[in-house]
């Protein structure tokens, strides 16, 4: 950790959500496991076609499937089933090594290009379990772990570049069980707690895990989208460009030793930077500034990426490295930063859409015979990013300046009045949970109903089952001594008063 307050913050995140180093593992792995065959040990990469993107467009409907399902039905999460994830982890394991033709006799062309549909859609399901369970944490523990994680995934990729190529390969086919086997483990520490919500000095997390200090001046989502969701899909298309032109480059020896061992010092750097950013930086308007001081490192790595080349393609790779993960934490970060009335799983989903169709994108121009286009394609794609962050941040701040007279907010009077009286009944039904010692669920849940929502409502709002919820109000009612949500109600009154 760079700074003092750095150390700090990971200190008070990590002792208020349980199990804080399990995640860290666990998500390591998951991102581990979804570009681990990039390395030379694995297979040989060549620049794509059409037809070798076609696993990445699979897996992609097969996210926005399970995104129509979420939406449909808000309490459906696919990590609650234990045999679901190690059925993901296990397919995981068999089509990767499959695809990197681990196997004595070469398997069909036909088998070898399911097993990549089967893998790339594998990679994307296990990273939706780890955000199906992470994202409730709120925006700044996440951050953290996040952060953390890119840390232990550098020193992972350091081990593997140094491994033979059979012990390369038992690794890969462990890491998914590994992470599923920390998922279960993170998720069943947090629910001994019965709150998954870190110290509220952390930061001040609404019901759905909105960070407020990422939303305040209620942004509009047009502006978000142009500032923080587009560059996603343009960062990942450039990546691919830089991603071809060193990956070829691999001799199973000295050269891909440096590189992979490259790969791992730019992220170990880009966890450090993020951790900076979270500490010293945290908040909408400076997430803003964003863009504009990430694209000049783009623009090194592309540049690096022209003059050098061959044996010298680890000094570009470092940069790359960088500038990748430091979009993948955009990625998780954008659903704290989108308005919006629903879970954040759906908004994180379309930011992984949007990311995965960059790649996507790229692997299917970066075989064209015309050098060129693909190089105009990716000029273009940095100049929609530009014109997006400046039209972008025009409108975010013309809806401030006009926002008064203006029919997208409240009268100020009347938005002041609200927060006083939310502040007061969240205020009352701290009182009542100590005098009643309700848990720290039990507290969040009585708020909610204090504000006349229903058990699905509350379901809804904080990712649990409906179930679940109505288990919650029962044991508040008994301790309380109420019957109905009406009793309740009065006698939230009778302590206001």
């Amino acid at each position: 950790m760079q700074e003092t307050g750095s150390r700090a913050l990971v200190a008070k995140i990590v002792d208020a959500t349980p199990g804080t180093h399990i995640a860290i593992i666990g998500l390591s792995l998951s991102l581990y496991a979804s570009e681990s065959t990039r390395m030379s040990s694995f297979q040989d990469a060549q620049p794509g076609s059409l037809a070798s993107a076609f696993p990445g467009i699979v897996a992609i409907a097969i996210l926005i499937a399970f995104l129509l399902v979420y939406h449909a039905k808000p309490t459906f999460r696919l990590h609650r089933h234990m045999t679901v994830g190690f059925v993901i982890a296990g397919a995981l394991a068999g089509s990767a090594l499959l695809a990197t033709s681990v196997t004595t006799v070469p398997p069909p062309d036909e088998l070898v290009f399911l097993s990549r549909c089967v893998r790339r859609t594998c990679e994307l399901l296990l990273m939706l379990c780890w955000a199906e369970v992470l994202l409730p944490l709120g925006a700044r523990p996440l951050a953290v772990v996040l952060a953390l994680s890119l840390l232990a995934l550098s020193g992972v990729n350091a081990l593997s570049a140094l491994l033979k190529e059979g012990g390369a390969y038992t690794m890969l086919a462990l890491v998914p069980f590994l992470s599923v086997a920390c998922l279960y483990w993170f998720k069943d520490r947090l629910q001994m707690i019965d709150h998954y919500q870190p110290d509220r000095g952390i930061e001040a997390c609404g019901p759905s895990g909105i960070d407020q200090s990422l939303m305040t001046d209620s942004p509009s989502r047009a502006s978000t989208a142009l500032i923080f969701l587009l560059p996603l899909a343009c960062y990942s298309f450039v990546f691919g460009n830089v991603h071809f032109s060193w990956v070829p480059n691999q001799d199973r020896a000295i050269t891909s030793l440096s590189i992979q061992l490259a790969a791992a010092f730019g992220t170990m750097l880009s966890s450090l930077l993020i951790l900076a950013l979270v500490t010293h930086f945290w908040g909408r308007r400076k997430l803003e500034l964003y863009n504009p001081l990430l694209l000049p490192l783009l623009v090194l790595t592309l540049y690096l990426t022209d003059l050098l080349g061959g044996s010298l393609s680890f000094l570009y790779v470092a940069p790359l490295n960088i500038v990748q993960k430091l979009a993948l934490f955009l990625m998780w970060i954008v659903p704290f930063l989108i308005p919006h009335k629903r879970s954040p799983l759906i908004a994180w989903g379309i930011a992984l859409i949007l990311y995965q169709t960059g790649k996507v994108l790229s692997t299917a121009l970066s075989g064209t015979s015309n050098a060129q286009l693909y190089t105009l394609a990716a000029i273009g794609f940095i100049t929609v990013l530009i014109a997006g962050n400046i039209v972008g941040i025009i409108l975010d701040h013309s809806r401030q300046k006009y926002a008064p007279n203006g029919s997208t907010h409240s009268d100020p009077h009347e938005m002041a009045q609200k927060t006083t009286r939310k502040g007061i009944a969240s205020q009352v039904c701290g009182d009542i949970a100590k005098e009643y010692r309700l848990t720290r669920r039990e507290e969040e849940i009585l708020v909610l109903l204090s504000e006349g929502m229903t058990a699905a409502a509350i379901a809804e709002a904080l990712v649990v089952s409906t179930s679940t919820a109505k288990s919650h109000m029962r044991n508040i009612y008994a301790k309380l001594d109420v019957h109905t949500q009406s009793e309740l109600l009065l006698l939230i009154h009778h302590y206001e008063s």
